[in-house]
């Protein structure tokens, strides 16, 4: 069975999920459908992602592909009764066993039954090339998008302002760009979908628009008293966020060609130091273009060290978030025709 056939067949039903619980020991996989070989130890689900246990980690992140709930492992397990010839129990085994499990019903100590599956899609024209078509994305969450996305204002302040939620599974985009639309729709959608799944994997919403989170300096060259955001040094993309205790996340996202990079390394070491803060730089490389051809935008966190915020523990989860999907590896599906 080919990537198409895989994907045709499964997308509609299949819940994805990421790297298995394992009792003891460290396991050595190599996914079917991925290119990929894992390696991890004891782990624990959180939020529906798997968390590194005291004693391994995945080595890479998952696929877009992988199962995430008992639902898709259930259909993964009808195909491999049909290809086999065997019956709808060892078929369950077999297919957990392809995740790491040790059998189906390890499997159903960790994984949850089923996940909404939510799609973006993005709808473009090329007027150059006398073109029309549509790029949708489908992924599966642990809320319905409706719980995520509880308002415009979340949608906006999480710049998804141009989305528009058309049922609550759905969230749309009309693209009026004339050059490459069909690449930057796919961008859009990716970029969108990035953003889902980094505040699923960390618990958090973006932050009012009253929350500035860097520190604000008193400015009067207006002729008015005005507190601004004294950023970073280096700073582009920023975004602000907010977890569920509170505390307050200030997201990085520049283009790494931007500056040189041991310069900038140490202004922001220096600026960190001054104002109290603290950063990581995950392993996942972010929301906003990360693999933009050339020079892709490459994320850090930062939050205030009085917030008392494990930034190592969000690294880890961001870390098994799937980082192998972009407009140029696209593994959504695309409608276009001539007009």
């Amino acid at each position: 069975m080919n990537r198409q056939q895989w994907h045709g067949i499964l997308m509609p039903a299949w819940q994805g999920h990421a790297h298995p619980f394992q009792q003891s020991g460290c396991a050595t996989l190599c996914f079917r459908y991925q290119t990929r070989i894992s390696h991890f130890g004891p782990c624990v689900l959180v939020n529906g992602w798997r968390s590194p246990g005291k004693t391994g980690a995945a080595d890479m992140p998952v696929s877009f592909h992988t199962v995430r709930s008992l639902n898709g492992l259930k259909n993964r397990a009808e195909i491999l009764a049909a290809e086999h010839s065997i019956g709808h129990m060892k078929s369950l085994d077999m297919a957990a066993q392809e995740l790491g499990f040790s059998s189906y019903k390890k499997a159903q100590q960790v994984l949850p039954p089923k996940m909404f599956m939510i799609q973006v899609k993005v709808s473009w024209c090329d007027s150059q090339q006398n073109q029309r078509g549509l790029e949708t994305l489908s992924y599966p969450f642990l809320q319905p998008l409706t719980q995520m996305l509880a308002s415009a204002k979340v949608r906006r302040r999480q710049r998804l302002g141009r989305f528009v939620m058309t049922s609550p599974d759905v969230l749309e985009m009309k693209l009026e760009v004339d050059q490459e639309a069909q690449s930057e729709a796919r961008r859009f959608a990716c970029q969108a979908l990035r953003r889902l799944m980094f505040m699923e994997a960390l618990e958090i919403k973006p932050a009012p628009e009253k929350v500035i989170g860097w520190p604000t300096v008193v400015d009067h060259s207006l002729g008015v008293k005005f507190h601004g955001p004294l950023r970073m040094p280096g700073t582009d993309h920023p975004s602000v966020w907010e977890t569920r205790e509170g505390a307050v996340l200030i997201v990085d996202e520049p283009y790494t060609d931007r500056f040189d990079p041991l310069e900038i390394l140490e202004e922001q070491s220096v600026w960190c130091e001054q104002y109290g803060f603290e950063r990581i730089t995950p392993a996942w490389k972010g929301m906003h273009n990360p693999h933009n051809p050339g020079a892709g935008t490459q994320m850090s966190i930062l939050v205030h060290k009085s917030a008392g915020v494990n930034l190592q523990q969000m690294a880890e989860k961001l870390a098994l978030l799937p980082d192998d999907f972009c407009q140029k590896d696209w593994p959504g599906i695309s409608t276009s025709r001539r007009y």
